[in-house]
């Protein structure tokens, strides 16, 4: 009888190194909940051979839930050789119907695909250089995109799902206002207005004079007396409402919803109004800025 043969393949890690290669990569993904199914083998596999871990087995079986849950936060899913697989997202969904009922975008599926996959792949790098701030502003502004509009809402996309997802994180939070200050030009030309789909008709009233962040303020108030809050409920489906009643829009709004910036003194004319009218109505609740700025 012919002894057996090994057959390696071209790359593959060669026997005698494969267990300290599992281990390593153990080690890097323990934490990582988006490879629960990962873990488990490697978990199983350490269970069996260790006599520590037959005492105490290492807790592997993997949780549906968590890792879709995990998948879905890292948002590193991409490239994509089809719209549609981003479409299949609920959050890449909502971006998707923004830009193309504003008409930023027309729905060129070849031209969206490059939006999402470009601003997926800036996300992700800005995730790896957020510990070095002035690496981040480098790659932002050396980055070629097709049009100064396709870098304008690629980098507000981005803004977005680090307010969306991210929220806890410091260092990304300080790259979101690094970003802030790159776009601020940008947005000034593109509209030099305001944002142009947030524009309101200039409807000859009191209260023409309204702002985005005091209306929406107004408005976040009134769904807080009805127990709807921003940070235990969906803030897609609280923008789309305020929307509808306001007419700025969802980006906007779901952007002020998890980042509520100080209002200051040049607010104080529309805030005292909006106070006067919440009194007149015996609402106890009352919209405040800050008197020092």
């Amino acid at each position: 009888m012919q002894e057996p043969i090994l057959e390696k393949t071209d790359g593959e890690i060669p026997y005698t190194e494969a267990p300290m290669f599992r281990n390593q990569l153990f080690e890097v993904v323990k934490d990582d909940a988006s490879f629960g199914y990962l873990f488990y083998q490697l978990g199983v596999e350490k269970n069996k051979k260790s006599a520590f871990h037959k005492s105490k087995p290492i807790q592997c079986v993997p949780d549906d839930n968590a890792i879709a849950t995990a998948i879905q936060r890292y948002r590193d899913d991409y490239p994509k050789t089809s719209l549609d697989e981003f479409l299949d997202d609920s959050f890449n969904y909502e971006q998707y119907s923004f830009l193309t009922e504003n008409n930023i975008f027309s729905e060129d599926a070849v031209n969206l695909l490059l939006y999402f996959n470009t601003t997926y792949l800036m996300y992700d790098k800005i995730r790896c250089l957020k510990n070095k701030l002035s690496e981040v502003n480098l790659y932002c502004k050396q980055f070629e995109l097709p049009s100064e509009v396709h870098k304008y809402w690629a980098f507000s996309f981005i803004i977005q799902m680090i307010d969306e997802f991210e929220k806890q994180d410091k260092q990304l939070e300080r790259c979101k206002n690094e970003i802030q200050k790159i776009i601020r030009p940008i947005e000034k030309a593109l509209y030099p207005n305001g944002i142009g789909i947030d524009r309101q008709d200039n409807i000859d009233t009191e209260f023409s004079q309204r702002t985005f962040k005091v209306t929406t303020d107004v408005m976040m108030l009134l769904l807080k007396k009805a127990s709807i809050c921003a940070t235990s409920d969906d803030k897609a489906k609280m923008a789309r409402l305020i929307s509808y009643l306001t007419g700025f829009s969802v980006e906007r709004i779901r952007q002020r919803l998890s980042n509520t910036d100080e209002l200051t003194s040049r607010h104080k004319d529309e805030v005292d109004t909006i106070n006067k009218i919440l009194k007149d109505l015996n609402l106890d609740e009352s919209i405040k800025y800050n008197k020092q700025r």
